[in-house]
């Protein structure tokens, strides 16, 4: 899968490399944050992956679900967004960017 990091630190970028050391996805590494301006730095990518604060708002999901990602924003089934030990606010972003 390729997918598409946005605002990412360079401290961090070691670490996903190192999760993917068997080179099973291809990770596209963006350091700006995920925004309506930032969508077609996503082009070509199966996924996105925001930053917690990214403002990710309704027009920025709706440009990714039309253009950006090759499937756009479906959910592969069964909410599974709603992982338990992740409260309030994250849940609920989580939920509602899923689509689920």
């Amino acid at each position: 899968m390729k997918a598409a990091m946005y605002s990412v630190q360079r401290f961090e970028r070691k670490a996903f490399d190192n999760a993917n050391r068997d080179g099973m996805h291809e990770i596209v590494y963006i350091t700006a944050p995920l925004d309506e301006t930032t969508v077609p730095l996503a082009e070509g990518c199966t996924a996105v992956i925001p930053s917690l604060n990214d403002p990710v708002g309704a027009a920025t999901l709706q440009l990714l679900a039309e253009r950006a990602t090759e499937r756009g924003l479906q959910h592969p089934g069964p909410c599974r967004c709603r992982p338990s030990g992740v409260q309030g606010r994250l849940r609920a972003r989580l939920h509602a960017a899923c689509g689920g």
